[in-house]
């Protein structure tokens, strides 16, 4: 016994040294004359002692508040400050917060099957929100894990399918810019005596360069390009119309 009231004094000692220079709680301490720790643990009972008892129906919205408070607290911080270690655990919390706030729907069958309801949810959440008991990481490997994984699996699969029919998107895009570079390259030498074939052979390859969607492309501009061979003048203004009409 004495070993226990040691131990709860010591943790006292410890909260009045961190909140020394805290103004609002110095301030409370002067005009009562009491301690800071017991100051807040004596208003920390009444608040449970409240949620316990459930007068008027207060009881969710104080254990909703303080499993709401601190963890909001933590996650202030975490947006602050680099690595994702306390982002994971925070990220349990609320996965698992916004789980009771789902069933909680039915607060009033709760409450009837499950004495003591919004007592021992304030518990727990204080249980998983506090980094140094490890509760959130528990509950998560334990129960989140097992009954979410398959389906986080097929999300996973879709996620991929996506990417890489992003990346095809991607790789198409480029190859016809590359192979508009090359038509635009050999139509601006439609000046020389082997302009007509220079075109035609960047037409011919921008069309075995591109896709199904783009290839009918390349096939109209071989056509604007053999129409311009045909004629004996005006060859730049059949491709730059043809190509215009196109897009």
């Amino acid at each position: 016994m004495s070993d226990y009231k040691k131990t709860i004094d010591s943790q006292f000692k410890q909260f009045d040294s961190k909140y020394a220079k805290n103004k609002y709680l110095q301030q409370l301490e002067e005009r009562t004359n009491i301690p800071k720790s017991y100051l807040v643990a004596g208003l920390a009972g009444i608040y449970i002692f409240m949620i316990f008892i459930n007068p008027g129906g207060i009881g969710g919205m104080l254990s909703n508040f303080s499993g709401f408070v601190l963890p909001a607290y933590y996650s202030l911080v975490a947006l602050k400050t680099p690595g994702g270690r306390d982002d994971s655990l925070l990220l349990i919390y609320w996965v698992i917060f916004s789980f009771f706030s789902v069933i909680e729907f039915w607060s009033s069958c709760l409450l009837k099957v499950i004495p003591f309801y919004w007592l021992l949810k304030t518990a727990f959440l204080f249980y998983i929100a506090v980094p140094s008991t490890g509760g959130a990481r528990i509950i998560y490997a334990k129960v989140i894990d097992p009954a979410t994984s398959r389906f986080l699996e097929n999300t996973s699969k879709t996620n991929s399918v996506s990417a890489s029919a992003s990346n095809a998107a991607h790789s198409a895009a480029s190859k016809v810019t590359s192979a508009g570079s090359h038509i635009g390259a050999a139509a601006s030498s439609m000046k020389k005596p082997d302009g007509i074939s220079a075109v035609k052979s960047a037409a011919v390859s921008a069309t075995n360069k591109t896709s199904d969607g783009f290839a009918a492309a390349a096939q109209k501009a071989t056509d604007v390009y053999d129409q311009a061979k045909s004629k004996s003048s005006g060859l730049g203004d059949a491709i730059t119309s043809g190509i215009s009409s196109h897009s």
